[in-house]
């Protein structure tokens, strides 16, 4: 079998403004399955909160899953949003992983856990000493999976 000969080219790196469309539209999609809604929602002030964000690199770190495809283009797979906090709990800096969010075509495919792998280097090549994890109510029907997977 050649897919098990050949490792995926998965890469992440840190966000930029040009990845405004691909986050908001992600964000929008998870609220949307939050929701139960048929239409993506409108989130007011999405865009200028991107935007504040990436103004603002020391507290917030947003990292982008991709891979080229079969045509050598770039594809973006999924999206890691956190910010950084200081918890007198744990004395000292922590990062919050506010939102993991993989595209419904890439999921299944080990791009959430490399963003989470990501996430735990990151924190600790940078002194961070905890994670976070922000997570929905229990109350909605991915809650199982959800914590199974951060598990």
């Amino acid at each position: 079998m050649i897919s098990s000969i050949f490792k995926r080219a998965l890469s992440i790196r840190r966000a930029g403004p040009e990845d405004c469309d691909f986050v908001t539209t992600l964000v929008q999609r998870l609220a949307q399955m939050v929701l139960k809604t048929k239409k993506m929602p409108i989130i007011e002030g999405i865009r200028e909160g991107y935007k504040g964000m990436m103004d603002d690199p020391e507290h917030y770190f947003i990292f982008i899953a991709e891979e080229k495809d079969k045509n050598n283009k770039i594809a973006k797979l999924g999206v890691a949003i956190t910010s950084s906090a200081i918890m007198l709990f744990n004395g000292g800096p922590c990062i919050d992983l506010q939102e993991l969010i993989v595209d419904e075509k890439a999921r299944g495919k080990g791009v959430g856990s490399a963003l989470i792998k990501h996430v735990i280097q990151f924190s600790k090549d940078n002194g961070y000493f905890a994670i976070d994890l922000v997570q929905p109510p229990d109350t909605d029907e991915f809650h199982e999976k959800r914590t199974k997977f951060y598990t």
